[in-house]
C-alpha cells in the first residue's frame, strides 16, 4: 500500500533513512519524482535537480495496510502523511505510472509529462526563458510550437527548459 509522506524542508534523506530503521525487512518503496530544471548564472549553464511534488514523497510498504500510521507519525524528519490514503491507492498507481512513464533512462521527468497538463497557456520556470508566458498554437507528438509576444518558437520535448501551465 502506499502512503503521502509530507517530508520538513531539506530532510528527504533523514526521512529515508529514519523510516528504514523502523522497518528492519528494507521493503520500502520510496518514489519521489524528481526533474532537471536548467538555469543559467553569470552566463553559465547549471543543472539542479528538483521534485516535482516538493515535499511530499510516497512510501510503499505491505504493512501499512495494518499498521497505525499514528505510530509512524514523529518519524525525524516528517512533517505529517496525508490522510485517505488507503481510498486513494488506485489513483496513487496511476499517477506514479505515469510519471514513471515519462522518466528518462536517469529516472528524470522528461518536458513531455508536463506537456500533458498544458493546454492553452504556460510559464517557462527554467531556461533563458524563464518567468515568460507562451500561448500554444499547436501540440505535436514530440514539440509544442507557442508564441510568446510576436515571436513563434518550437519547443521540443528534449530539452531540458520546463514550463508549467498558468
Amino acid at each position: 500500500m502506499w502512503i503521502v509522506a509530507k517530508i520538513k524542508n531539506n530532510n528527504a534523506e533523514i526521512f529515508k533513512k529514519e523510516f528504514l530503521k523502523k522497518f528492519s525487512d528494507e521493503k520500502v518503496v520510496f518514489y519521489e519524482p524528481k526533474f532537471i530544471c536548467t538555469t543559467y548564472f553569470k552566463g553559465k549553464k547549471i543543472l539542479k535537480k528538483k521534485s516535482l511534488l516538493e515535499n511530499y514523497m510516497f512510501c510503499k510498504h505491505e504493512t501499512f495496510k495494518k499498521i497505525n500510521l499514528n505510530s509512524l507519525k514523529f518519524t525525524k524528519g516528517l512533517s505529517f502523511f496525508l490522510d485517505g490514503c488507503v481510498y486513494s491507492q488506485e489513483s496513487i498507481n496511476n499517477f506514479i505510472n505515469n510519471c514513471r512513464s515519462h522518466e528518462d533512462n536517469s529516472g528524470f521527468i522528461q518536458n513531455s509529462f508536463f506537456k500533458i497538463i498544458v493546454d492553452t497557456k504556460g510559464k517557462f520556470i527554467s531556461g533563458p526563458f524563464k518567468n515568460l508566458v507562451f500561448n500554444i498554437i499547436k501540440k505535436n507528438n514530440n514539440n509544442l510550437k507557442i508564441s510568446i509576444g510576436k515571436f513563434f518558437f518550437t519547443v521540443s520535448d528534449k530539452i531540458k527548459y520546463i514550463y508549467r501551465p498558468v
